[in-house]
C-alpha cells in the first residue's frame, strides 16, 4: 500500500527526487519528503494501511506461536487431561508421561467440568485466529463490501466453521477408566458427546464384571453426534482404522478400548493378545465404528466389521474367557452332590422356573472334574449376549424390524409374481384357444372339401 501511494508521483520529479538523494541506499521517508518539497507528495490511506499493517503483525505472532512459541516446539497438536486415579498412578507424574503436549489431572467429579472449561477456551482461541486469517483475506482481496465481511466476522462462531477448519483446532484428549465411569451418571459424560467440542474421550476398560453401567461404546452412539469406536489391541487394522477416522472428525468422539492387565489380571505377559482376542469372539467387549457423518440411515453408520461370526457366541464363551483369568476363580467351585448342573448354553434357553431348578457347571480341563459357576457370573454371559444382540439389532444385521420388513417385502414381491403368472396363464390360454380354433376350422373346410368331391361336387366337377 505504502508502495502504490507512489504510482500517483509524476514520473519526472520520481527522478529529480532520486537525484536529489547523493547516497546509495535512502529510506522511504525520504524520498516521501523529497516529493512533497517538489509538490508531488505520496499519498496514502492512512487508515487502511494501518489496518493491514496490525492483521500482518497478528498474523506473524500467530504463525510463531504455531510453529516455535516460548519453548520453540510450537503449538501443541493435542491437549490431555487425565481424570481417573489408576491412570493417574502411571501418566499423571511430571515428567514420566511421554505425551509432548500439555497435561492436567483432575481425577475427581470436576474433572469433566474442568475438560469443559478448557475445551471452550481452546475454541475460543482458535475462532479469533480463524476470524484473523479469514479477516487478512478480505483485507488482500478488498471487494466493494468489504466493511459490510469485515463486520460479518465479528460474529463469527465455532458453529460457522468448514470442517477443514474445525479440524485444525487441536483436540482435548480425555483419560479415564470404566470405574471412574461407573461413578458418573450418564448426563456428565453426555454433556461431552452431545456437544460440537473437540473432545475425543478415551476409556481404558479391564472387563469387570459391572452391571450397574451403560455400554460405554452405547453413550456415543445414542448422542449421535460423537464419532464412537470400540476397539482392541488384538485388532491393530481395526484399531488403526478407528483412531485415524476419529482424529478426522471434527466434533466430538469415544474410543472404548479392551486393556488386558497381566499383573493384575493374572496371566504372563506372553499372553495379552491372546486374551484381548479371547474377550472379542466371547462377546465380552464387541468391535464397532459409529461414524455420524457416514451417509445413509441410522443401521448404515453402525459398522460390526471385525467381529468374529459363529451364531450368539464367536468362538469360545464368557466363562471360557473367564477361566483364562486368575482374577475370576473365586467364581468356580466344585460341584455337591446334590445340586443338578447343565451347560452355559442349555441353561441360556431354559424359562425361570426351569434355571431354578438348575446350575450352570464346567469342566475343569486340567483335573477333568466339575466346577459350579457362581450366578453373578452367569448373569454377566446373559448380559454380554444382549448387549452383543442390541449391536446387531442397531446395525440392522438381526431385527425384528428387518425381518418384518423382509417379509413384507417377500410377499410383496410373491404377490407381483402370482399376478404377472397369472396373466401369462390367461394369455397363453386365449392364444392356445385361438390356435384351436383355427386348426378345427381347416380341418372342417378340408373334410367338407373331401365330402364335396367324393360326391361329385368338388371344384374338378365344378
Amino acid at each position: 500500500m505504502l508502495a502504490e501511494g507512489l504510482t500517483g508521483a509524476d514520473p519526472k520529479k520520481i527522478e529529480v527526487a532520486l537525484k536529489e538523494i547523493p547516497r546509495r541506499r535512502a529510506s522511504l521517508s525520504e524520498l516521501s519528503d523529497k516529493l512533497a518539497s517538489l509538490g508531488s507528495a505520496v499519498n496514502i490511506d492512512p487508515s487502511r494501511t494501518l489496518q493491514l499493517a496490525q492483521t500482518a503483525h497478528l498474523l506473524e505472532e500467530e504463525s510463531w506461536n504455531l510453529t516455535e512459541g516460548p519453548l520453540g516446539l510450537g503449538r501443541s497438536r493435542f491437549g490431555i487431561a487425565v481424570i481417573s486415579e489408576r491412570i493417574a498412578k502411571w501418566v499423571g507424574r511430571y515428567p514420566n508421561h511421554s505425551y509432548q503436549a500439555p497435561l492436567i489431572v483432575e481425577p475427581s467429579s470436576e474433572g469433566i467440568e474442568l475438560v469443559l472449561g478448557i475445551a471452550r477456551a481452546t475454541v475460543s482461541a482458535h475462532v479469533e485466529r480463524i476470524r484473523l486469517i479469514r479477516k487478512a483475506a478480505v483485507l488482500k482481496q478488498s471487494p466493494p463490501d468489504m466493511p459490510g465481511q469485515l463486520a460479518k466476522l465479528e460474529e463469527l462462531a465455532w458453529a460457522e466453521l468448514s470442517d477443514e477448519e474445525k479440524r485444525s483446532c487441536p483436540p482435548i484428549i480425555l483419560l479415564t477408566d470404566e470405574m471412574f465411569v461407573g461413578r458418573q451418571s450418564m448426563g456428565e459424560f453426555g454433556r461431552l458427546l452431545s456437544s460440537d467440542l473437540p473432545v475425543k474421550v478415551v476409556i481404558l476398560d479391564s472387563k469387570q464384571i459391572q452391571f450397574d453401567t451403560v455400554e460405554p461404546a452405547l453413550w456415543g452412539v445414542a448422542n449421535q453426534t460423537a464419532f464412537t469406536v470400540a476397539t482392541s489391541v488384538a485388532r491393530t487394522g481395526h484399531l488403526a482404522d478407528g483412531i485415524k477416522r476419529l482424529a478426522d472428525y471434527p466434533g466430538p468422539g469415544l474410543v472404548h478400548i479392551h486393556v488386558p492387565i497381566p499383573e493384575e489380571h493374572g496371566y504372563t505377559p506372553s499372553a495379552t493378545l491372546d486374551r484381548a482376542r479371547t474377550a472379542i469372539e466371547a462377546r465380552v467387549h464387541p468391535l464397532l465404528i459409529f461414524d455420524p457423518a457416514g451417509e445413509g440411515f441410522f443401521g448404515i453408520k453402525f459398522e460390526l466389521q471385525g467381529n468374529p461370526d459363529g451364531g450368539s457366541w464367536g468362538g469360545v464363551d464368557v466363562l471360557e474367557w473367564a477361566r483364562g483369568e486368575r482374577r475370576f476363580q473365586s467364581y468356580f467351585t466344585p460341584v455337591k452332590d446334590d445340586v443338578s448342573t447343565v451347560s452355559l448354553s442349555e441353561y441360556l434357553s431354559m424359562d425361570a422356573p426351569a434355571r431354578q431348578q438348575h446350575s450352570v457347571a464346567v469342566t475343569d480341563s486340567s483335573t477333568g472334574k466339575d466346577l459350579l459357576v457362581h450366578p453373578d457370573l452367569v448373569r454377566y454371559a446373559e448380559h454380554r449376549l444382549q448387549v452383543w444382540a442390541l449391536y446387531r439389532e442397531l446395525g440392522g444385521v438381526d431385527s425384528p424390524f428387518v425381518d418384518r420388513i423382509r417379509a413384507e417385502v417377500q410377499a410383496q414381491i410373491e404377490a407381483e409374481q402370482q399376478a404377472k403368472f397369472n396373466s401369462m396363464i390367461s394369455d397363453y390360454e386365449g392364444r392356445i384357444s385361438q390356435i384351436q380354433s383355427d386348426v378345427n376350422g381347416q380341418m372342417m373346410a378340408r373334410l367338407r372339401e373331401k365330402l364335396l368331391n367324393l360326391a361329385g361336387f368338388g371344384q374338378d366337377n365344378a
